[in-house]
């Protein structure tokens, strides 16, 4: 895990798209990103189109798992921003730098990276991104677990909630991490009957702690 790529990352987002609304250039500039970056890392990458509102569309940014076969986890974060509101991409980059060096240490993991469009998008139901992925996981009837990255502030403790977060606070103690678990429930994917968690907090905590439960996973 290495800080100062996320960082870059962070840099990059911050200067040339810090504000990306759903269906925007500004979005689509960062959705070809991600792509760009996990292509690099060796991952087959694909966009799955995000509905907004009419002749406005998003993508999901979706890398396969190396090992061919269906993700039996997912690993997914955001990467638009509200309307109006400008934000760096810390989150984004500890996203990149994980799938990144999961192909280090498991070539041929069977996790999954998915970008989520128009995630942050004003539109009722909200969520959009999540919703698209949780119905097309849905419709091939296939259950992974999945793993949401939020918000990212450096030097927090790590803050965990959904039903995998007690498997994740065993890998932050493992890691040297702080972390608390809430009760709450991860939104759209444990409404949707998938095994899910969702981690904010320190990006170097965060990331180290999510190659360390993967790791364990993937053996």
């Amino acid at each position: 895990m290495r800080l100062a790529t996320v960082e870059q990352h962070d840099r990059q987002f911050a200067h040339d798209a810090p504000e990306r609304p759903a269906g925007s250039q500004a979005e689509g500039i960062a959705a070809t990103y991600l792509l760009g970056h996990l292509q690099q890392a060796g991952y087959l990458v694909r966009l799955e189109n995000v509905p907004v509102e009419d002749l406005v569309r998003s993508s999901n940014v979706t890398a396969l798992p190396p090992d061919g076969g269906a993700a039996t986890l997912i690993v997914a974060v955001a990467y638009d921003t509200p309307p109006s509101e400008a934000a760096g991409g810390e989150a984004i980059g500890t996203f990149l730098e994980v799938a990144r060096a999961m192909r280090v240490i498991e070539p041929a993991h069977p996790f999954g990276f998915v970008g989520l469009g128009a995630d942050n998008a004003a539109l009722d139901p909200g969520r959009l991104g999540s919703r698209r992925l949780a119905q097309q996981l849905l419709d091939d009837e296939l259950e992974p677990g999945i793993i949401l990255i939020g918000e990212t502030l450096a030097g927090e403790s790590l803050t965990l909630k959904g039903d995998l977060a007690p498997d994740l606070w065993e890998a932050a103690k493992a890691a040297g991490a702080d972390a608390s678990i809430s009760k709450e429930p991860v939104d759209v994917f444990s409404a949707a009957g998938f095994p899910a968690a969702e981690m904010s907090g320190d990006a170097l905590a965060l990331g180290r702690t999510l190659l360390e439960f993967l790791a364990k996973l993937g053996v």
